[in-house]
């Protein structure tokens, strides 16, 4: 096998159904027969390489999407094929073809829409075809069918004329011992999909593309639009000094600085994923060590930052049923820090809130493409930044949301339309939203949605909300290179989880995490009343917690894995008490702790210790005893509350507070 035909393998990843193998005709031309019936292997990569034959592949997929694709410049002129290079997706990566003309190749992260790769290619082919008059062109064009296909770089017997070789900066062909390394070290091309302007016309001063149609207006959009195809900011600067006479607004370095550094720092509103390869990845003590030279890092931010991953480790190497959290804390705390790290990771699909239409959408576009959100977060987790806005909505809508949430949980969900459109999908996805305390009053959100959420609440000492203060105002005029260090950070340490190879721990203690399962769904047990008269309308039962067993033990092997443990021990089971606590309503929770603390208390004496007026006390003590939680003894003129004795017992077995 040759070394290299693993990696060969990776990256001109067509078509494995069929390929093509170059013979010569009778009349000694080249052609290319198609092989039938035969897989494309890392075997017929390695006799490529070394020389046995000449391979050719069909990159262009079902679906009209490819993962590699190549512009062919017939010219063998190198400056115009450089220049090519320069207006092309970045990067990209020069090879003097078998004829001793170029191709420019491309490598993509995920499969993308040929499409969409014309559209971006279109201005540089057309360009060459026309002002150069040789031929170019994109392989693979959307078409049907195969397609058609391209030959394999490295043909054994083309090296040693200097053909068929990757060139470095110097236009040098790269030596045979740098290959290896230069192929593991290949980056993906990045497209930015959507409706942008065509940089012809921002270069022209042209159209309704910019925010600002003055001068400076276009330049800023010309730099914006350059920067997010990928062009390197040396180049875009140049574009800027090449523009037109009377175009650009000014000359000056000062301004074309300025410029090219807002146009980088303000980002369009576009879903960007971060190219996975290069992240440099950093383990757990490298994490917490970064941030701590910008954040306040104390043991309650610990535990926040290791629950909030364990959680996306859960869902992204577990399989069944996802784990779902919600991250509770007042305005300012840091539970959304997390998030904005890891928002453009290729595992995350972020956003700050939506509606029902959204997730699944009956809108018919041309072509029929379904923009519904369900199924592009099929294997990713969801992050929702402020699920308080999401629960502010009309009250149809929001039972609507969580319906289908219920769901998409379960494993599948549907909805049809009046104009014949029906969508099902099969899907699992994770779920992390933020949420300020005032999600409480959408508590009947636990009873729709049963024991799908898992709630971690975040408590931070005085001493720690000054330090975040403090930090905050040091920080105040390098607030962008605090963020750029969080996302670096951040991104690093979820690639480090996300390894291959690494497996998650043994799962131990099955009985204490099942006997804690269970406490923690009875004590967030709720009592259904009506909203005027008060009046109970449905006697509550405690829920029977297999779910939420399966969520707390899937959540204890993630918190054991990030810590590099062979088993989850006491530390999980402790984190896991912390979740258990925090499910249930804030005022509960702080009424249950009272009473724990000091059992056989009066209604007066709760109220005084929570400094709640006694009466507003006695209606959740009501509440606690119609749901068999607590109970209520008359000393004289007074009414004593104590824990049921099994709860009783449970609650000195954990200890939770």
């Amino acid at each position: 096998m040759h070394p290299l035909a693993k990696v060969f393998y990776k990256l001109f990843d067509g078509r494995h159904d069929t390929y093509a193998v170059q013979k010569q005709g009778k009349d000694g031309k080249i052609v290319y027969f198609r092989v039938t019936g035969k897989e494309l292997t890392e075997e017929i990569f390695s006799q490529h390489l070394l020389g046995e034959e000449v391979i050719g592949v069909y990159p262009l997929l079902p679906g009209n999407v490819c993962r590699f694709a190549a512009v062919d410049v017939d010219t063998p002129d190198i400056q115009i094929a450089k220049h090519a290079q320069k207006t092309l997706p970045q990067p990209n990566y020069l090879e003097k073809s078998r004829s001793g003309n170029h191709h420019i190749w491309m490598f993509f992260s995920t499969e993308v829409s040929t499409t969409t790769l014309e559209k971006l290619c279109r201005e540089t082919i057309t360009c060459i075809k026309r002002e150069i008059g040789c031929h170019c062109n994109l392989y693979p064009l959307p078409t049907t069918g195969l397609g058609v296909l391209i030959a394999l770089p490295l043909q054994g017997n083309m090296i040693a004329k200097g053909r068929s070789v990757f060139l470095d900066a110097e236009d040098k062909p790269i030596e045979a011992t740098q290959l290896h390394t230069f192929l593991r070290d290949v980056k993906h091309a990045k497209l930015y999909t959507g409706k942008e302007p065509t940089a012809k016309k921002l270069y022209l001063n042209k159209g309704k593309n910019s925010g600002d149609r003055s001068r400076s207006g276009y330049d800023f959009s010309f730099s914006q639009l350059l920067l997010r195809r990928g062009v390197p900011a040396e180049l875009a600067r140049e574009a800027l000094l090449n523009k037109p006479e009377g175009t650009i607004h000014s000359t000056d370095e000062k301004y074309l600085e300025r410029t090219l550094t807002e146009a980088e720092r303000i980002k369009p509103h576009t879903r960007i994923v971060r190219d996975w390869s290069d992240i440099v990845s950093c383990n757990r003590a490298e994490y917490f060590a970064a941030l701590s030279r910008k954040l306040v890092i104390g043991e309650s931010q610990i535990q926040q930052l290791d629950i909030f991953y364990a959680t996306l480790v859960a869902n992204l190497k577990t399989s069944g049923r996802p784990v779902w959290l919600l991250i509770v804390g007042p305005p300012g705390c840091g539970k959304t820090m997390p998030m904005l790290g890891v928002r453009h990771s290729p595992f995350i699909y972020s956003c700050s809130s939506f509606r029902p239409a959204a997730l699944i959408s009956g809108w018919g576009v041309q072509g029929g493409r379904d923009v519904s959100m369900i199924p592009k977060l099929q294997g990713k987790i969801l992050l929702v930044k402020d699920m308080s806005s999401l629960l502010s909505q009309h009250s149809e809508v929001v039972s609507e949301i969580m319906g289908l949430l219920r769901d998409a949980y379960d494993g599948s969900c549907a909805r049809t339309y009046g104009t014949g459109i029906e969508r099902k999908y099969e899907c699992k996805f994770g779920f992390v939203g933020a949420a300020t305390p005032d999600i409480d009053t959408h508590w009947s959100l636990n009873v729709r949605l049963g024991e799908r959420f898992l709630r971690f609440r975040v408590k931070s000492t005085l001493d720690e909300v000054y330090g975040k203060i403090d930090l905050s105002l040091a920080n105040i005029k390098s607030e962008v290179q605090v963020d750029n260090i969080i996302e670096e950070a951040s991104l690093g340490y979820l690639k480090y989880l996300t390894r291959d190879g690494a497996d998650l721990p043994h799962f131990t203690m099955q009985k204490e995490i099942g006997r804690l399962a269970q406490l923690g769904a009875i004590l967030r047990t709720s009592v259904a009343r009506q909203s005027y008269s008060r009046n109970i309308l449905v006697i509550p039962e405690w829920e029977e917690a297999t779910r939420y067993a399966k969520q707390l033990a899937k959540l204890a092997l993630g918190l054991a894995f990030l810590r590099d443990k062979k088993e989850n021990d006491e530390e999980e089971l402790a984190d896991l008490k912390a979740i258990v606590k925090s499910g249930m309503d804030a005022k509960i929770e702080m009424l249950c702790e009272r009473i724990y603390k000091k059992p056989d208390s009066t209604t007066h004496e709760l109220g005084v210790a929570m400094c709640i007026p006694a009466g507003m006390v006695r209606m959740w003590l009501e509440d606690l005893n119609i749901a068999r939680i607590v109970v209520c003894r008359r000393d004289a003129y007074e009414m004593r509350w104590s824990f049921v004795p099994l709860i009783a017992g449970m609650l000195n077995h954990f200890k939770l507070w």
